[in-house]
């Protein structure tokens, strides 16, 4: 009888099994100890906890046994036992058709990149402030971005919560702090004057010359500058409606993320000229205005535009005055948020 006790036995020469009975239910566990006396003894004390519990009303299933397949069966929440990682995946899949694909593309590059890795084993409902917080001081990054990151995680979690997988967001209401030392921007953005605009169209033609001249009026951001229809300009009145984008990470147009971003803008009687000109390319297709000249078709993200504008003002420097071909606002932002300097 040295290796049998009431509920414990000897279930192999490496494990002890347990018996209780929950909700009604008989179960058996096993636990990874050899069945020696005092080990048996050591898991008959583990067997009247988990009675004791049972009875006061506080007995976690998948907290005490995690890796038992009964464990989600008796869960009062549906993520005990799922891993974050599982569970991340399932949510950012759903966010597709919720978020602008340039949000969802930056989502799904920081949960592969950054939380996934760091805490994709653990089970979502056993993540806790204390992991979060321990994460972002060893983070060598700015503060900004790590609260970039610890936003997407949080919202993830409280979807979680609203879905009944985890009774309650560990870091709802938090927000990691540090004190970064203040930094010197060196880089500012100077709106081009009318000279430096002239001295660019002088060596472009044809729809590159529309464009810059127009993008130089209106100081779109390049998304919406290459988002626009024809059925966005009012003649009439020489005004355009600003209210869609379009980003490396979308097949389409989209609207803009914030209904801020919807505007209607005046036209300068240079812009209007602009787009007089550029109707012999692209007014009879109906839809875009501004094309790819290359591909005769829409451009097909603003990081294209961007490189294709900078490239063509590069390899024309030796006619462009030196302080604007090597601008770092011309390489960086070409002309989104700086019209011409009137």
């Amino acid at each position: 009888m040295g290796n049998q006790r009431p509920g414990a036995k000897a279930a192999s020469n490496t494990s002890i099994e347990i018996s209780f009975t929950y909700q009604g239910i008989r179960c058996r566990e096993r636990i990874k100890l050899q069945p020696t006396p005092a080990n048996l003894r050591k898991a008959e004390r583990h067997r009247i906890a988990i009675i004791e519990a049972i009875e006061a009303g506080t007995f976690d299933y998948a907290h005490t046994f995690p890796r038992s397949k009964k464990a989600r069966q008796f869960a009062k929440y549906k993520g005990s036992g799922m891993k974050l990682k599982d569970y991340l995946e399932q949510w950012i899949e759903q966010k597709a058709t919720e978020i602008h694909s340039s949000t969802l593309q930056g989502h799904e590059r920081t949960l592969r990149n950054q939380i996934i890795p760091q805490f994709g084993h653990i089970p979502i409902g056993s993540l806790t402030r204390s992991d979060v917080k321990d994460w972002c001081a060893s983070m060598n990054c700015s503060l900004k971005r790590i609260k970039n990151i610890t936003s997407i995680l949080r919202t993830a979690l409280q979807d979680a919560v609203y879905d009944a997988i985890i009774e309650t967001n560990p870091i709802q209401g938090w927000e990691f702090k540090r004190r970064d030392a203040p930094t010197l921007k060196t880089d500012k953005i100077n709106p081009f004057t009318r000279e430096e605009i002239a001295a660019i169209l002088n060596v472009l033609s044809g729809q590159n010359h529309n464009m810059i001249a127009f993008w130089a009026e209106t100081g779109l951001r390049p998304s919406e500058l290459i988002a626009l229809d024809w059925g966005d300009v009012d003649f009439i009145h020489n005004r355009l409606s600003v209210w869609k984008a379009l980003t490396d990470a979308a097949s389409s147009p989209e609207p803009t993320k914030t209904s801020a971003g919807n505007r209607v803008i005046d036209l300068s009687e240079r812009a209007v000229a602009a787009l007089k000109a550029q109707k012999e390319h692209t007014w009879l297709k109906g839809d875009e205005i501004f094309q790819n000249p290359r591909y005769q078709e829409r451009w097909t993200g603003d990081r294209q535009v961007r490189g294709y504008v900078a490239t063509n003002i590069e390899t024309r420097r030796r006619h462009v005055p030196d302080s604007l071909s090597n601008a770092p606002h011309l390489r960086q932002h070409p002309l989104d948020g700086c019209a011409v300097d009137r």
